[in-house]
This record gives C-alpha cells, sequence and structure tokens, in this order.
C-alpha cells in the first residue's frame, strides 16, 4: 500500500473509532470517499486493518456498503459492459463463501439456466486459511475449467457469447478487492470486502443473485440496492452462505425490483425435516446426479409436500431436492413468477436437460463411465 497516505483517511477512522458515545457510522459519501482512497493505494496497510477490524467489530451500515460498493465499481478497469444490450437473459452469480457441509448442488441449477439460453457470469475467490471447496475447484475437478483458466475481462464476452457461462476469480476482475479478502489469512477475520464482492455485480447484468449466511444480512443487502437502485437482485440465506436453497429450512426470498423490496417470508417451506451431512465432498456426485435416469424423486416434489427419511435417504435425492428448490427461487427473480408455478417449471426443465452435456460441454468419456 501507500507509503505516503492521506492524511483525511484517518478522520474516517476516528469517526468509525470512538466508541459507543463518540463514535458515528460514515454517510455513502464518505464510504465512497473513504474506500476510494484505500483502492487508489493512498492508504496504509495499518490503516487499512484498523479501518477494517473496527467495522467489523460493530458492523457496517446500509449506508456505508452502498458508498463501498460505489466505489469498488468505479474502480473496475474494464470500460465496456460485459453483456450486450440486447442479452436481456444475463445473470450475475456471485460465489464467495465455498461449502463446507454439502456440496455445490447450485452449479446444476446453473448449468440448467445455461442450457435453456442463459447467459451466466460467475465469480468468486477462494479465501485463506479456510477449509472450504470453492466453484474455481470444483469447475476443474469436474474439467469444465479448461477455457476458463485465462478468460480475461478482454475476453470473457467472447467466452460468454460462446459458451453461455463464464467464471472469474476475482483476482482477475478486481484484484484489489480480492487483496482485501485475502488479508484473512493477516487478521484472522472476514471484512466487509466479503459482502462487497456479492454486491458489485461486475458483469453489469440484469439479474443478480446473491447467496449469505447470517441473520439479516440479506435484509440489508436489499438496503443497499434501494440506495443503489440496483434493479432485479435476488438475495437470501443459503446453504453455507451460497446461492443454494436449502431444503431442511424455511427460506425467505428477498427481491428488489422496480423500486420496490419484495420481502416474502419464508415463501420456500421446507422440504424435509432432517438434512445429510456426507463424509466427504465429492464432486463426482455432481455428474451422478446429472445423469441419472430415474426420475421418479423428481416427479414427486410438489409446493406443499414434506419429505422423510424414508423417501430421502441418500446424498443425491438431497441434492435433487436442493437443484429443484433453487432454480424454482432463480425462476422466481427472472419470469417474476409465484413458487408453484415456478417449481414446476424447474421441474419440467431438470426432466428435459441433457445428461450428457454440461454447461454446453460434452462430459469427459472417462468421466461419464466412472460415474455410471
Amino acid at each position: 500500500m501507500s507509503h505516503h497516505p492521506d492524511s483525511r483517511f484517518k478522520t474516517y477512522i476516528q469517526a468509525i473509532g470512538r466508541g459507543q458515545k463518540s463514535g458515528r457510522s460514515l454517510t455513502q459519501t464518505e464510504a465512497f470517499d473513504a474506500m476510494s482512497m484505500i483502492l487508489r493505494g493512498k492508504v496504509s496497510s495499518l490503516q487499512i486493518g484498523a479501518f477494517l477490524m473496527l467495522l467489523r467489530v460493530r458492523e457496517e451500515t446500509s449506508e456505508e456498503i452502498a458508498g463501498f460498493t460505489q466505489a469498488c465499481r468505479d474502480h473496475l478497469t474494464y470500460p465496456d459492459m460485459l453483456f450486450e444490450n440486447a442479452w436481456e437473459n444475463s445473470i450475475d452469480i456471485a460465489c464467495y463463501a465455498g461449502k463446507r457441509r454439502q456440496l455445490p448442488w447450485f452449479l446444476l441449477a446453473v448449468a440448467l439456466l445455461v442450457e435453456q439460453g442463459k447467459k451466466v457470469f460467475m465469480h468468486g475467490s477462494d479465501e485463506p486459511d479456510t477449509n472450504r471447496l470453492y466453484i474455481s475447484r470444483v469447475l476443474e475437478e469436474l474439467d469444465l475449467s479448461t477455457n476458463m483458466q485465462e478468460v480475461s475481462m478482454s475476453n470473457a464476452k467472447q467466452t460468454i457469447a460462446v459458451n453461455g457461462f463464464c467464471y472469474m476469480d476475482l483476482h482477475s476482475i478486481h484484484p484489489e478487492l480480492n487483496q482485501l479478502i485475502q488479508l484473512r489469512s493477516e487478521l484472522g477475520l472476514r471484512s466487509c470486502a466479503n459482502t462487497l464482492a456479492r454486491l458489485i455485480n461486475p458483469s453489469r447484468a440484469k439479474f443478480s443473485i446473491q447467496g449469505v449466511h447470517h441473520l439479516h444480512v440479506d435484509q440489508k443487502h436489499m438496503s443497499v440496492a434501494k440506495r443503489l437502485n440496483d434493479n432485479n437482485v435476488l438475495c437470501f440465506r443459503g446453504e453455507g452462505g451460497e446461492p443454494e436453497i436449502n431444503p431442511a429450512k424455511d427460506t425467505e426470498l428477498m427481491v428488489y425490483r422496480n423500486n420496490q423490496d419484495q420481502h416474502t417470508s419464508s415463501i420456500l417451506k421446507a422440504k424435509q425435516s432432517w438434512q445429510i451431512k456426507p463424509k466427504r465432498l465429492d464432486c463426482d456426485e455432481l455428474l451422478t446426479l446429472w445423469q441419472t435416469k430415474e426420475e421418479a424423486d423428481v416427479c414427486r416434489i410438489n409446493t406443499n409436500e414434506t419429505y422423510d427419511n424414508k423417501n430421502y435417504s441418500n446424498q443425491s435425492s438431497y441434492g435433487l431436492l436442493a437443484v429443484i428448490t433453487t432454480l424454482a427461487s432463480y425462476y422466481q427473480l427472472i419470469y417474476k413468477i409465484e413458487h408453484a408455478e415456478a417449481l414446476e417449471k424447474a421441474r419440467s426443465t431438470w426432466l428435459n436437460r441433457n445428461p450428457n452435456k454440461l454447461f454446453n460441454q460434452l462430459i469427459h468419456n472417462k468421466r461419464l463411465q466412472a460415474v455410471k
């Protein structure tokens, strides 16, 4: 960071660090200015650590997060929009939590979107000092990252045009913001940088899908969307903090669209009263489910039914519920439809998928043989 820090920045540290009686939160304008200085390298490493951890202790306000997000967006280096204006089906999906208890079943829901002609830009980051399964590793293990490893913003548009899907690590999209996330190795804690990465929508897609973990954070995302006039945003508390419905829990979907908050309480009722935790996260299980020929389970899924151990006694059955309900939540955002219709549409999409292709790529013959 800068050897000649901007003297103005310490006033922001003083503002948030003076304690409960004398301290205060930053305005959106101040937050924008503070984050802009950080991203331009005008702040010392010591100041950054102090600033982020003070915010962590008392939690950032939606006004501060909005200002920070504005600054991060303004600091993006590529000049042109990633999606063409004609791409009305463009979707931005943020994946920053990593999985610990379950496989990223939502990846199959995303694959179904792509198979239907949607254009999906997915971005994420691997955090230090965690034992989590990140999307970058999953794509690599499934042999889906061959044409993605060298993707940069200069050719991402072509990649999406051809494949309908593109994944990029945050270090290629916004290296300064990624550097803040990587500070966890020194600070031992996450910071607001993890929230900002979910909110920046670097592809400037029409639809934005965000998963969070902690209580009330989804509400904060809605408040930020309103402050920044970000339409068509879906946010919910997903499994492991990723954009994936946990079928063992009631899930509240929150949508910001057309300058209106649409908070729908428990729109997705729990589909089962238990949750299987696999002994290990084997990515081949994703392919096994994708290529299964047994469709009886999906035909039984409906809006009101709850399933028990007798009907759903294995990991792939849990995964099927997660995929279908997650896709239904995406459909509610994209098509502006109610849950029952979205669920039926998701079931139909699953039943009509191509089991030999994933993200429009033919699954390698060796992998086909391995999962049969």
